[in-house]
């Protein structure tokens, strides 16, 4: 039993992945809002850019 890594989430969830690494309770929606966040931080930082 693992608990989610999104701070507005926490549910309890049953890690049944192979390499039993997984973080959030459901990727649609938990894991898609945290890697959403992450990826606007890095753009309006600058760090995401190529150039």
């Amino acid at each position: 039993m693992a608990l989610c890594a999104s701070p507005t989430c926490r549910a309890a969830f049953f890690d049944t992945s192979r390499s039993r690494n997984r973080r959030w309770c459901d990727m649609n929606i938990c894991g898609n809002r945290e890697k959403k966040a992450r990826f606007l931080a890095n753009k309006r930082d600058g760090s995401g850019s190529a150039g």
